[in-house]
């Protein structure tokens, strides 16, 4: 292997390893976004391996690879379309949730579980440890940074660190196995456990997105380092002047919702009551959600006689909901009611931070995200329906007087969390580990040389 340098002008080399990223506008792409593009600013040139994407163009920091997508292959295989669900086309589909899946979804579940382990995106991995073994031929890296989900990321990253023996950090967006959200069945949990132990044991440091997060890692890896790295907007996004807001009360949502579990309910539910209790207009408001439709939503609505007021704008770019959540009167941000909510962000959070809008955030328990809204004074985490009824209340009259809402966020707490941090303390660790990594190989070295 080439003798390791320190780059270009001095700099460190960093490959980063994520299944997400531009031009992807999937939340998961935009932590990787941010480590690339601010990383340099701290000492660290960073080349970014990834599946390939048809709409990416020329990409020079880009290492692209390629992929099998496991499942589209069975789908095909059987007769079905790849990019369409199974069920529907199958025909079997019916009402179930994702706190309360049919039996026929919980097996499909299952088999999908089976044929895609340790995950979904599996295919994945060969191309990317055939494409690290030719990158070795060409490159050098003084560190190694795997983010996942996907997991197959870090079994990846593993592969990177025996190959270009360096220091690797397995950074969680969301846990594996310690997630009680994971959707695989429980006869794989502790194959599971085998697995995650097997990979993560190569893994010089551990990172998390949020304290009980990382709490919950320490625990799992005693033995290790586990560090708290949050996640953060990019100050580049929110640049242009604040906007005037649109002309009606406007309630905006931006990503994916999941019945029982990142359900708007309670909100709708505290609309009716005030409509009901005439303190509220229906020609008034307007609950605008961006994001996939989902019926189940609008019928809910329209049971408690609200469903004119609802839309689906549908999946749109980025850089557009952004937009959009800069107009809107209040953002809406939806828990998930789970064990681990306490101790997860919402991935739109830091986003809905930086759009100078006040925040309503909903579901899950009271914990790191609340903290945070109170920290900011950027927005609310009502504990009751009554609260949450009062204070959406409060915004309506404050707009029919004024026609606008005030917005209470702290400047100077709120800019502590942009992905310009993020990079900065990601630097930091990434400094620790390449020093130690490299004091540790000098002694063999020298003894080697006797």
């Amino acid at each position: 292997m080439a003798e390791r340098t320190h780059g270009k002008n001095g700099m460190r080399d960093l490959l980063l390893i994520t299944f997400h990223f531009p031009p992807s506008d999937a939340i998961g792409a935009m932590r990787a976004r941010g480590l690339a593009k601010y990383l340099g600013e701290f000492g660290w040139n960073v080349t970014v391996l990834t599946p390939e994407h048809p709409l990416r163009l020329d990409a020079p920091h880009v290492v692209e690879t390629g992929y099998r997508d496991v499942i589209g292959e069975w789908k095909r295989r059987i007769g079905l379309r790849p990019e369409g669900g199974l069920q529907a086309q199958l025909g079997t589909r019916r009402e179930s949730t994702v706190a309360a899946p049919d039996k026929l979804t919980r097996m499909l579940q299952a088999a999908k579980s089976l044929l895609t382990f340790p995950d979904e995106k599996r295919g994945w991995i060969s191309p990317a440890r055939l494409r690290l073994s030719e990158l070795r031929r060409t490159h050098t890296f003084d560190a190694v940074l795997s983010t996942a989900h996907p997991i197959s990321a870090h079994a990846i990253g593993a592969v990177a660190k025996r190959e270009f023996q360096c220091s690797w950090i397995a950074d969680f967006r969301d846990l594996w196995v310690q997630n009680s959200n994971n959707p695989n069945p429980a006869f794989l949990r502790p194959l599971e456990r085998w697995i995650e132990r097997r990979i993560l044991q190569h893994a010089d440091s551990l990172v998390t997105v949020s304290e009980p997060l990382a709490a919950t890692l320490r625990h799992g890896y005693p033995r290790k380092r586990v560090d708290t790295i949050l996640n953060g907007f990019d100050p580049e996004d929110f640049a242009l002047p604040q906007p005037q807001p649109e002309s009606e009360f406007t309630i905006v949502y931006a990503g994916q919702l999941y019945e029982g579990k990142r359900d708007p309910s309670p909100l709708l539910r505290a609309i009716a009551e005030l409509k009901r209790r005439s303190l509220l207009q229906l020609g008034e408001i307007r609950l605008r959600f961006y994001g996939p439709p989902e019926t189940w939503v609008v019928h809910t609505a329209s049971r408690l006689g609200i469903g004119e007021i609802v839309s689906f704008e549908g999946v749109v770019p980025r850089r557009v909901a952004i937009a959009r959540q800069r107009r809107a009167h209040v953002l809406l941000s939806v828990g998930w009611n789970g064990a681990d909510s306490a101790g997860v962000y919402t991935g739109k959070i830091f986003e809905y931070l930086a759009s100078g809008r006040p925040i309503l955030h909903i579901g899950g328990d009271p914990g790191v995200l609340t903290e945070l809204l109170r920290k900011t004074q950027a927005g609310v985490h009502p504990g009751s329906d009554e609260e949450l009824s009062g204070w959406l209340l409060e915004r309506i009259r404050e707009w029919r007087t004024t026609g606008g809402v005030t917005y209470a966020g702290k400047a100077e707490e709120i800019s502590a969390y942009s992905q310009y941090r993020m990079a900065e303390e990601f630097s930091v660790l990434l400094n620790q580990l390449a020093c130690r990594t490299q004091a540790d190989v000098a002694p063999a070295s020298m003894a080697k040389a006797g």
